[in-house]
């Protein structure tokens, strides 16, 4: 669960009930915190899910966008550039992206490092994500139609004032509010768009702090029979950490073209499909 979403329309009368597992119209509404709770333990119970996917990462920065082809293994993930802003690869990016490959087939230390890596952020990320249904207080606000035919239910969402933040990551919910979509058929997370009110401060402001009005909007999708990933990512954030580092995080992400492979490939096998499917971006599009 890649956990990735688009800017809300408030509307302002109340709809219909809105329940897990079968149409809404059928059930009960559940009280919206109850919702979002079942949703955050299916997304959850589906990070299980081993199958593998070959799939274009488009990432644009203030600075550059690349794309490349990524592709999951059992040793993890591995990525090969093939564009630069949306453009041919320069030789010498090409050279270098190249030789780290080389090295995480010749050094499976390197892949293991690399796989560590990869895990620590998934576990980071599953650790916030429980944190969602305590640290914020959800209100129905509308239905929608998705483009698959399912039910979307829209939730605003505001702090729990009475939530006590296990970490210093988590205390940023306190300052964060906006809206979630949830697919009420399969019980998935749809999109999430949630801005700062205020500015957040870390260790009193020693330590840091992000600016009030830091933005970011995460959009999910089934890519393949059960498996949602998210495909659209917006992030900007702004702020300082340790009072001299700038904190400018400004970055658009869409995950696409998405190709089931074998659930067995090797890191090898993995470099050799990413070779043969290098695609020239810049002739179809921009591959997003």
């Amino acid at each position: 669960m890649h956990t990735r979403f688009l800017k809300f329309v408030s509307l302002i009368f109340l709809v219909i009930a809105a329940g897990l597992g079968a149409p809404a119209a059928q059930q009960q509404r559940l009280p919206a915190n109850e919702l979002v709770r079942r949703v955050v333990e299916n997304e959850l119970k589906h990070t299980e899910d081993h199958s593998h996917y070959m799939y274009k990462d488009w990432r644009q920065t203030p600075a550059l966008t690349t794309t490349k082809e990524m592709i999951e293994t059992n040793d993890g993930t591995i990525a090969r550039l093939i564009a630069v802003n949306d453009g041919p690869v320069p030789p010498e990016q090409r050279a270098e992206d190249d030789a780290k490959l080389d090295n995480l087939v010749k050094d499976p230390e390197a892949m293991r490092k690399k796989h560590k890596a990869q895990d620590s952020d998934a576990e980071r990320v599953e650790r916030m994500f429980r944190e969602i249904p305590k640290a914020f207080l959800f209100e129905y606000e509308g239905t929608e139609r998705a483009a698959n035919g399912d039910e979307v239910v829209r939730l605003s969402c505001k702090p729990n004032p009475d939530y006590k933040p296990p970490s210093r990551e988590m205390s940023v919910y306190a300052a964060m509010q906006g809206h979630m979509w949830v697919d009420t058929v399969q019980n998935r997370l749809v999109r999430i768009d949630a801005s700062l009110f205020r500015d957040v401060n870390f260790g009193w402001g020693i330590l840091g702090h992000l600016d009030k009005g830091g933005h970011f909007m995460i959009e999910q999708t089934e890519v393949g029979p059960g498996r949602w990933e998210a495909t659209t990512m917006n992030i900007q954030f702004t702020g300082k950490m340790l009072l001299f580092k700038t904190i400018n995080l400004r970055q658009v992400e869409k995950l696409s073209d998405w190709r089931r492979v074998p659930d067995d490939l090797t890191v090898a096998q993995a470099v050799q499909m990413l070779r043969k499917n290098e695609t020239s971006v810049a002739q179809n599009g921009g591959g997003h």
